[in-house]
């Protein structure tokens, strides 16, 4: 039988606040790590078991403790180089007790490539025998990407300099070569001998060209600038083109403009469609179409953030898109590099688009490229304009007066940081947005939430085997009255994808303003 009962009573409260005072710097480390991209890990070696907190799940496109991480599965996300890096580092941190920083690649679950930056340390018992590893592991694509632009920016400057140099002293041997034979005019020679000097004048013609095409990409050429109405002259450039390109090519120009006025050398505006077409004729070499247009184009402070080219304020867009055999994506970052060129020896001397991306740059101007294999390829121009009233809008004060809602909105974007961006900006509208990296994601969010969701933007080109069309014809098969809006880098991929796409109806083309998506959501919506 129980005669009584003794315990005792001790006061913890002081170490329950200390609990929770750690439990909150917990929380607050990780929503930290969060903001930063910056996943932590510490890896038990002794037992094999890794830990991981929320932000390596999700830079891996993973959701939280979908799986239990261990070293060998963590090693399955990355490609087959930079994973046996990874293994050669961590041996050497084993034998020497030190710790490393590494960059490597990722693949996500949704097939994404992302590049990460590692900080590794090694933990030791008290025999030297190491028992943990931890660290950080930073999503960094960005970072690279920036990084990747200026040194390509400090390559071209310095070829620039020297392509410069160069011309500005053949240039003067050239004009030395002219003059001689300017003077051998005067003589009647035989007509073997007068063959030969026009041939030697033909050549030096052309010596005289490919210097002034130096002199253009290294920013060197006289600039004679005055005002000039973009619309006219691509309409008087385009009449020369229909010779220059033959009959397999059609061509068509576009504009919702009658005159948009830019400060610019006429000379150069032509060179720059010129160079264009001619490129785009030899990426269809079965004949094709061509679509040249001008339009106006106003970028406010969070679409600037989109890309590190693009500028705040209102611009002159001159577009030119054709749909050949599009350019390969390891072909794509050189395209811009003087004497870099993909035809054979006779047929291209690798200037044309280095001398396009010269004259833009002195007219204070950026150039964007899209392109797709097999699709077609969109080079459009910015230039300043100098007849738009309004030459620089502000985020705040436009997007709060844009006509927001309160439908659920399915946000299909396989580019990471446009499609946060835009999230961002819907949600402040008063969306609620469902976000997709690819067209596998977007359909499982569809199972989930088909019922509310009243309106899909979609990249039409995306990475994971489905096209924008492909997704939103499945999704309207399910919900036909469900509403589309389709964006894309093409201007015109009317004939193209197979399917109707009409700017401000369904279709917005990128780089768009947010402001231009708003109002565009905004008339889909209350159609």
């Amino acid at each position: 039988r129980v005669n009584r009962i003794v315990g005792v009573a001790e006061d913890i409260s002081e170490r329950k606040a200390v609990e929770q005072a750690l439990i909150q710097q917990d929380r607050q480390l990780i929503e930290t790590q969060e903001i930063a991209h910056i996943g932590g890990w510490e890896w038990d070696v002794v037992n094999d078991t890794l830990r991981w907190t929320p932000e390596m799940y999700r830079l891996l496109g993973l959701e939280p403790n979908a799986v239990t991480p261990r070293f060998e599965e963590y090693m399955e996300y990355l490609p087959t180089t930079d994973r046996e890096q990874l293994r050669t580092m961590a041996r050497v941190s084993f034998e020497t007790k030190q710790g490393f920083d590494l960059n490597h690649r990722v693949i996500r679950s949704d097939g994404q490539t992302r590049i990460v930056y590692a900080r590794v340390e090694v933990v030791t018992d008290a025999t030297g025998k190491v028992i943990r590893m931890r660290g950080t592991t930073q999503d960094v694509t960005a970072q690279r990407k920036l990084e990747e632009q200026l040194m390509q920016a400090q390559k071209l400057e310095a070829i620039g300099r020297l392509s410069g140099g160069i011309a500005h002293d053949f240039n003067n041997i050239l004009t030395i070569i002219m003059g001689q034979l300017s003077l051998l005019e005067d003589y009647h020679f035989d007509a073997d001998i007068a063959e030969s000097i026009h041939h030697i004048k033909s050549a030096t013609d052309r010596a005289a060209s490919l210097t002034r095409q130096l002199l253009l990409f290294s920013r060197k050429e006289k600039v004679e600038m005055r005002e000039v109405d973009l619309v006219k002259q691509m309409r008087d450039t385009i009449k020369m083109l229909v010779r220059l390109l033959g009959e397999d090519v059609s061509i068509t120009f576009q504009t919702n403009e009658e005159r948009i006025l830019v400060h610019a050398d006429p000379g150069m505006l032509d060179q720059i469609i010129m160079n264009l077409a001619v490129n785009a004729r030899d990426a269809m070499p079965s004949g094709g179409r061509l679509i040249c247009e001008a339009g106006i184009q106003t970028f406010d402070h969070l679409s600037a953030q989109q890309s590190a080219q693009i500028q705040e304020g209102t611009f002159a867009c001159l577009t030119i898109t054709d749909n050949g055999t599009g350019i390969p994506e390891d072909v794509l970052p050189n395209i811009f590099d003087p004497f870099f060129t993909t035809k054979s020896v006779n047929k291209g001397t690798g200037l044309g688009l280095s001398t396009v991306m010269g004259i833009v740059q002195q007219h204070n101007g950026w150039i964007s490229v899209y392109t797709e294999a097999g699709v077609g390829t969109t080079f459009r121009i910015f230039l300043p304009i100098i007849n738009f009233a309004n030459n620089s809008i502000h985020t705040e004060g436009v997007f709060m007066n844009e006509s927001g809602g309160a439908e659920t909105i399915l946000l299909v974007e396989d580019e990471d940081t446009i499609r946060k961006t835009l999230s961002r900006y819907l949600e402040r509208q008063g969306y609620t947005v469902l976000t997709a990296g690819n067209g596998n994601e977007a359909l499982q969010i569809w199972q989930e939430s088909r019922e509310q969701i009243e309106l899909v933007i979609t990249d039409v080109i995306m990475p994971g085997g489905m096209n924008g069309v492909e997704l939103t014809q499945t999704l309207l098969q399910d919900r036909p009255n469900v509403k589309v809006i389709y964006v894309s880098g093409f201007s015109a991929l009317r004939g193209i994808t197979g399917a109707e796409f009409v700017e401000g109806e369904n279709f917005v083309s990128k780089p768009y303003t947010l402001a231009d998506l708003g109002r565009t959501l905004r008339k889909v919506l209350d159609s």
